[in-house]
């Protein structure tokens, strides 16, 4: 009880010195702090800690993949699309400046941490992660065809690579999988509920070469359902009988299942 109450203190230290990095008055007018993905800081914990690395360089290089991570996240949300209100026009260049904001705190902490080679799996993780989205999204160039690895690497590059990095590969595949399935599972819902267009989405038309207005609902919802259905089994597979960081993943997998509700969900749509 008192290593995992160590652990989380660890772990959310890390979550403090990030929102204290981010902190901006100005930014904080306009748009709203980017949301931690407690699961991939509480992962690449435990993949530090399994090699014992010291806590000061666990906790920069778990703060430096989050604020990678929430440069991502918010280049993404750059709505281009129409001039709009000045109000508009201002909140979209001022996300598009959070996003480098946070992009030059990551390179802040990296010239702390002096370690050449998370630079190196970092600028390589951005670099697959971009490719990645552009295969999805960019749809009028038919020699470019995605694959369910896009959708993988888009969701899991950072941590797959730095496992790769400190010689615990033997995690990637796991990791790759489950942040794959939390990734389908919130589209799905967000889909159900609001009608979402998100990457998974953009996905099946690709593959499919189809577009929106020719596929109903329950089109999609059938490819959600075979992706989620497979992504768990290949977890259930990957994690049997391996103890570490496969517990904290089999957990995960389950609360994410009861919290999306999705077993009944497919109950509901099959009856």
């Amino acid at each position: 009880m008192t290593a995992l109450y160590e652990d989380n203190r660890e772990i959310h230290e890390v979550f403090e010195s990030f929102y204290r990095s981010i902190k901006h008055p100005y930014l904080k007018k306009f748009i709203d702090d980017p949301v931690i993905d407690e699961d991939q800081a509480t992962i690449l914990f435990l993949l530090l800690k399994e090699k014992e690395f010291p806590k000061k360089y666990t906790h920069d290089c778990i703060l430096t993949a989050l604020l990678v991570q929430a440069a991502l996240d918010t280049h993404e949300i750059v709505n281009i699309h129409g001039l709009g209100s000045e109000k508009v026009k201002t909140k979209r260049q001022l996300t598009v400046l959070a996003g480098d904001y946070y992009s030059s705190l990551y390179y802040y902490v990296l010239s702390k941490i002096e370690d050449v080679s998370l630079i190196r799996v970092l600028a390589k993780s951005i670099q697959e992660i971009n490719e990645s989205k552009m295969n999805i999204y960019k749809q009028h160039r038919k020699r470019v065809q995605p694959t369910i690895g896009d959708l993988k690497t888009i969701n899991a590059s950072l941590l797959k690579n730095i496992s790769d990095m400190i010689h615990l590969s033997k995690w990637s595949a796991m990791i790759g999988e489950f942040f794959l399935l939390k990734s389908l599972l919130k589209e799905r819902s967000l889909f159900i509920e609001h009608g979402y267009d998100g990457k998974a989405l953009n996905f099946f038309r690709r593959i499919e070469n189809i577009k929106t207005s020719t596929v109903s609902e329950h089109a999609y919802l059938t490819q959600f359902n075979q992706y989620i259905e497979e992504t768990a089994d290949n977890l259930q597979k990957l994690t049997l009988g391996k103890v570490g960081i496969a517990d904290f993943i089999q957990a995960r997998v389950d609360k994410l299942l009861l919290e999306y509700q999705y077993n009944e969900q497919c109950a509901v749509e099959e009856g």
